[in-house]
């Protein structure tokens, strides 16, 4: 008898384990909401479903309840944006050997990036036409530095708030001096322009007085003076040709030209509007800015609706930009109706403020 008891008590501890030993039940990850509950913290699991069983076992076959695999839902890729549609208007860009011509002067840029590809034409406009070689299609192919280099002045200083309003910064040199200014950066690009069609001749531009200074007589040794009260063109030094020549030409010209001296140019209306024409604030005196902005590119929907992008220098003397509108793109939508505010000058400008070069 006492054999027989022990026996049992031995089986009893070997058949009830500790219940730190036990092995935990399945536990569902993701227990449903409680029908009716309206309270998803407070879900109750819904029921697990049964295990699948094998063909042929009778009904006393076993059935025990499982926890079915939970995986996280994988969101589906988000695919890249869709690369903009191929502008027509930018499908001529110049290749590197041909812009190192057009664009001759030391560039900062590793490669050639036209300004253009960057910024394509808004849905529903077109560009206006620049055949090969004229002055639109050479503006509007200019060299860019690379995206996000911000605006820097004539000793290297990067400027915050004129990087705040540019979308591209042109990769066009600016000097040590500060000269190169709004006006000035105008007349570089016409200068530079002529330059590389070869018709260097035509290089000219309006001094104090209304006078035409240009290249050609600087070559020759002229200089303007006042004499009697009117701008002569008189013989002061030698005879000069080369690239060298037109760079020394241009720095005294910044010096001596500007706003106030180019508002005889040929006046443009809305309709007539073209990349190369320049608003202008002309400086009212010496010690009062005045304030110019060129237009790099044109575009107009079927309404005849009109867009264009603004580039400029400033003061003092900086690197030029291509601005940003207000919907961040390059592109500014111009009413011919009412006149046009820039983000770097308060003063609206009317369109009895906009002229085109004659040379």
């Amino acid at each position: 008898m006492k054999t027989h008891l022990l026996r049992l008590l031995f089986a009893a501890a070997v058949i009830v384990p500790h219940p730190a030993c036990r092995e935990p039940g399945p536990t569902r990850q993701n227990p449903s909401p409680a029908p009716g509950t309206g309270d998803e913290a407070m879900a109750a699991p819904a029921d697990p479903g049964t295990e699948p069983v094998g063909p042929d076992l009778g009904p006393e076959a076993k059935s025990t309840p499982v926890t079915p695999p939970v995986t996280s839902p994988v969101a589906a890729p988000t695919p890249p944006p869709a690369a903009p549609a191929p502008d027509p208007g930018c499908a001529d860009v110049p290749d590197a050997a041909t812009s190192a011509k057009m664009y001759p002067w030391t560039r900062r840029a590793p490669a050639y990036e036209s300004w253009c590809a960057r910024h394509p034409v808004p849905a529903g406009y077109t560009r206006v036409g620049a055949p090969a070689g004229s002055w639109a299609h050479w503006l509007r192919h200019l060299p860019v530095l690379p995206a996000g280099t911000p605006v820097k002045d004539y000793q290297g200083n990067t400027l915050i708030s004129a990087s705040a309003m540019t979308t591209s910064v042109i990769d066009l040199d600016v000097g040590t001096r500060d000269l190169q200014q709004c006006m000035d950066v105008i007349l570089r690009l016409r200068a530079e322009w002529h330059w590389w069609k070869g018709t260097a001749d035509r290089i000219r531009f309006r001094y104090a007085g209304g006078v035409y200074y240009g290249f050609a007589d600087w070559q020759r040794g002229l200089r303007p003076e006042k004499v009697g009260g009117r701008t002569q063109l008189l013989p002061k030094a030698g005879a000069s040709s080369g690239r060298k020549s037109l760079e020394k030409y241009l720095l005294f010209m910044y010096a001596m030209t500007g706003t106030a001296h180019n508002t005889q140019e040929l006046p443009v209306t809305a309709a007539e509007l073209a990349p190369g024409d320049f608003f202008i604030e002309p400086s009212p005196s010496v010690t009062v800015l005045g304030h110019a902005l060129v237009v790099l590119d044109v575009a107009r929907d079927a309404r005849g609706r009109l867009k264009a992008v603004i580039a400029q220098g400033y003061t003092p003397a900086r690197d030029m930009h291509v601005l940003k509108a207000d919907d961040g793109t390059a592109w500014f939508t111009l009413d011919p109706a009412q006149p046009v505010t820039f983000p770097s000058w308060g003063n609206p400008y009317g369109w009895n403020q906009v002229m085109r070069f004659r040379n």
